[in-house]
């Protein structure tokens, strides 16, 4: 019994130094499920044929036609290159690590690896090619 106890106050000291990254994930969690949509830059192509937004009707492929587009529409530029994606995804890295912090108590090999995978393929989408041809 009395090493139950010593196991809850360790677990409870533990997770109050987790406590401000649960914070921070749970905030993540729905600024992602309520503000973001995967791929944002296929739905902004539908959109151009209701003219809210002025999209160019081939993606630019230098960089000063990428500079010419953001300096005439920032948001459609913005959005074209990713942008949104880019945030979702770090947010989805807070998200695990918050998950690996709250859940490393109940398997922590299975976590950490599930926590490690989800890290190397966010990483895995930040350092990859963008190009869409």
């Amino acid at each position: 019994m009395a090493v139950e106890i010593e196991r809850n106050e360790q677990i409870t000291t533990a997770d109050s130094e987790w406590r401000i990254l649960y914070l921070i994930g749970g905030i993540a969690t729905l600024i992602v499920v309520l503000m973001f949509r995967r791929f944002c830059a296929a739905e902004m192509m539908a959109f151009n044929g209701f003219g809210i937004f002025t999209v160019p009707e081939n993606l630019p492929l230098r960089a000063f036609e990428w500079f010419d587009l953001l300096l005439e529409n920032p948001f459609v530029g913005l959005v074209l290159l990713n942008l949104i994606d880019l945030i979702n995804y770090a947010l989805v890295g807070l998200i695990f690590i918050a998950l690996y912090g709250s859940l490393r108590n109940e398997n922590r090999t299975a976590m950490g690896l599930a926590a490690i995978f989800g890290i190397i393929g966010i990483t895995v989408y930040f350092i990859s090619n963008q190009d869409k041809e």
